[in-house]
């Protein structure tokens, strides 16, 4: 976690989550009783499995996949009426905030200056882990004077770096192409991880991923990295909107 932030630094974070329009989301409501209902069916798992079960249930949505088994997490949002926006804040420890409230939002903030966010790869994984906040946290979220002070639920996180990897990488794929070959071979998670849009990522980092997919495949715990890491300002203001 990130020290007490300057003010200039801060300044501008505050400001663009301020000055975010109000969208009516309809579509994303409905998604909401869905996808907490599906969670409710998991309320007695640990919070990683609650993540696969609710990106399983989203995959089988109407028009969320495409053909070839991918998700694009840049035009999901979009068609639920969220806004993502794209600034630079000129901080490498923090992705994206997904913020809402009675008078802005819903939306995502990225900062290209992230350290995930600015590679395409890191991107997709940071949206797909804000996707993940959008249908199931809005009633439940804290101000994002509290959130960017460290007060987020580990829970929750968890939930939803669980639901990322499960959006983007399913195990069922990866399961099938562990199946495909006896011996998994880093050229292997290579074509894998191209056929995901995932082909910018180091070559360990690929492995990694991979190798927590298929340990979830087959009843290991899996983990991964949050997109968004919460900041410590100092003498914030609180604010109406709220965040993860």
């Amino acid at each position: 976690m990130l020290g007490p932030l300057p003010a200039d630094q801060l300044r501008p974070i505050l400001s663009t989550v301020e000055g975010l329009p109000l969208r009516q989301t309809r579509e994303l409501d409905s998604l909401s009783t869905e996808a907490l209902r599906v969670l409710g069916d998991a309320s007695g798992e640990p919070p990683y499995e609650q993540g696969y079960r609710v990106a399983q249930w989203l995959r089988s949505h109407g028009h969320v996949v495409d053909p070839s088994g991918r998700v694009d997490p840049q035009s999901l949002p979009k068609a639920w009426g969220v806004h993502i926006v794209d600034r630079s804040f000129g901080l490498s420890d923090l992705d994206a905030i997904g913020c809402w409230g009675p008078n802005a939002g819903p939306a995502v903030v990225v900062n290209g200056d992230g350290r995930h966010a600015s590679s395409r790869a890191g991107r997709r994984a940071t949206l797909a882990h804000e996707i993940a906040h959008l249908p199931l946290d809005r009633s439940s979220a804290l101000p994002i004077a509290e959130v960017m002070g460290g007060r987020t639920s580990e829970l929750v996180e968890k939930r939803a770096r669980a639901f990322a990897v499960e959006l983007l990488l399913p195990r069922s794929s990866a399961g099938e192409l562990a199946g495909q070959s006896p011996d998994f071979h880093r050229e292997d998670l290579r074509t894998w991880a191209d056929d995901f849009g995932l082909v910018d990522l180091h070559p360990r980092k690929q492995e990694s991923i991979g190798k927590r997919s298929l340990a979830g495949r087959y009843g290991g715990t899996p983990s991964c990295r949050a997109p968004n890491l919460p900041l410590q300002p100092s003498g914030s203001p609180p604010s109406r909107e709220q965040t993860w």
